[in-house]
């Protein structure tokens, strides 16, 4: 009898603890993706890589970000860390860094918008380098800097180009998500004279530089067409790094803007899949303007993993389902199934009822009188079954590149639709190669907590143990030591007092159920 009161009294304490935090966490942060934490048992971020988050399923523009505001920073810090690479020993590091970013904001070769604060420094460099005059850029800069260096030559000669360029490539509208093409840059002189430097050199490094600096300088001229031109001339023999991509980037903008629209959609999704920095980007410019585009563009792949690129492009807009039938016939191992995957299973639960419905709206809002057993029956018909059968092949075959993501996805989907002797089976397979991360662990925990109550449809005291650890961490331990927020487990605190309180009122016990009930609506 003992056992069975401190039980109770655990658990009360756990839901009025709940019901307080609810309120605050609710309070601090009132700008939530409406697809994401608050009904939501499966983190996307667990499965895929960080690449792809703002192309999780979201309620907005893009997940987790809303807008995407990096077109004029998004490469800095690559662009840091190969130059002092280059110039490594020759030029310390904050002294890089300030020449291409500039006090912390950045400049140059970057893209922003924000104005070239040592610009002049710059150009006095380099009229040093012209007329072996002294000036005051190398009154302030002569100590600090070899000026008789090569490499250092070379950086000053490159930022003092690069920064022309930046005078038409810098975005004023942080909320666009168009390439800036409002302003050209039409110094042809200036243009052939870089793409002439580029011909000249040898160092692997610099001649990479030019190459993508040609490339910018014609996409921004008034005859962008010769930007097509030099990379088609050139693109064999360019490293396939990331210049390449930002490059070839360039030459599906310029297609798009000649209306070519299946050839900027193959190459968009070129850049999709070998770019990760680029994925938001392609994702947005990839634009079939009807089905005759997207054919057009798939009959333009060159191998499965092209294909496969397509598709996981066009899953993000169209069906995620039919693009992961796709990509796994093609490829798969393709890791564009990890993120399609989330998105798919992230659809399929908002269609689930976690709420046990609702009446009215605002504080008007009152419960139905559904039972536990008619809530799973209720669900189970909102399950799509040819979407279980696409996950449980996948799942079952294990020859993707994470098979955990598919066994979890099914296990869930199994609970869901009240499987849950196969979902025990999904998870405990799952484990074989779940990477052993605090966030994995967590998933995993979180979804067998929610199948090990779903289970129970009546409460006895012995089903009523099996689910006090897993209270404890849900309600005390995770508020109190989960410092992230990317682990989706509001949901499953909110429904579980809910599907408790439920059970105690149909046991009989109405204490307990207005215990359980009284936080309900304390998350919103």
């Amino acid at each position: 009898m003992k056992k069975i009161l401190l039980s109770r009294l655990f658990l009360a304490s756990s839901a009025v603890l709940l019901s307080a935090f609810g309120i605050i966490y609710a309070c601090a942060d009132g700008d939530w993706d409406y697809l994401g934490s608050y009904n939501s048992n499966f983190t996307p971020e667990t499965f895929a890589d960080k690449s792809y988050s703002p192309l999780f399923l979201s309620g907005g523009i893009f997940y987790g970000i809303g807008f995407d505001t990096q077109h004029n920073s998004r490469f800095n810090k690559n662009i840091k860390s190969d130059w002092a690479d280059y110039l490594k020993g020759k030029v310390d590091t904050t002294t890089v860094n300030y020449f291409l970013i500039g006090d912390e904001k950045p400049r140059y070769y970057s893209d922003d918008k924000n104005t070239i604060k040592n610009k002049e420094e710059i150009e006095g460099l380099h009229v040093y380098y012209k007329t072996k005059k002294e000036n005051k850029s190398t009154q302030k800069w002569g100590k600090k800097l070899n000026l008789k260096d090569e490499k250092v030559k070379n950086f000053v000669e490159f930022l003092y180009l690069a920064q022309k360029i930046e005078t038409v490539s810098i975005g004023e509208d942080y909320w666009s998500y168009d390439p800036v093409v409002a302003k050209t840059f039409d110094d042809a002189k200036m243009i052939q004279s870089i793409e002439n430097v580029y011909n000249t050199l040898s160092d692997p490094f610099l001649k990479n530089r030019y190459w993508f600096l040609t490339m910018k300088a014609r996409f921004y001229s008034n005859d962008k067409q010769k930007a097509i031109d030099f990379f088609n001339k050139t693109e064999s023999s360019v490293a396939k790094n990331t210049l390449y991509y930002r490059g070839l980037a360039y030459v599906a903008g310029i297609n798009y803007k000649q209306k070519k629209f299946a050839t900027s959609n193959y190459l968009y999704a070129q850049v999709f899949d070998k770019c990760p920095e680029l994925r938001v980007v392609t994702a947005y410019s990839f634009k079939p303007k009807n089905q005759s585009d997207w054919t057009k563009a798939l009959a333009m792949a060159k191998n499965n993993k092209e294909k496969a690129a397509l598709w996981a492009i066009h899953g993000y807009y169209k069906d995620e389902k039919q693009a992961i039938e796709k990509i796994y016939e093609l490829d798969p191992k393709s890791e564009h199934l990890n993120y399609l995957a989330t998105r798919l299973v992230n659809s399929l639960e908002q269609k689930i009822n976690n709420s046990f419905q609702i009446d009215g709206q605002g504080e008007n809002q009152k419960p139905k009188p559904q039972t536990v057993a008619e809530n799973k029956a209720e669900n189970k018909t909102k399950v799509d079954n040819s979407a279980v059968d696409l996950i449980a092949k996948i799942s079952a075959a294990g020859n993707t590149e994470k098979p955990y993501l598919w066994d979890i996805a099914i296990g869930y989907l199994q609970s869901l639709k009240g499987d849950y002797a196969n979902a025990d089976k999904n998870y405990t397979k799952a484990e074989k190669t779940l990477p052993k991360t605090e966030l994995a662990g967590m998933q995993l925990r979180l979804l067998r907590f929610v199948n090990n109550l779903s289970k129970i449809d009546k409460l006895t005291d012995k089903n009523e143990k099996t689910i006090l650890a897993d209270l404890n961490w849900l309600y005390y331990e995770l508020p109190k030591n989960y410092k992230g927020d990317t682990f989706r487990y509001q949901n499953a605190s909110s429904w579980s007092r809910s599907y408790l309180s439920n059970l105690y009122k149909e046991k009989g016990d109405f204490v307990m159920a207005e215990i359980f009930g009284e936080s309900r609506y304390s998350y919103w």
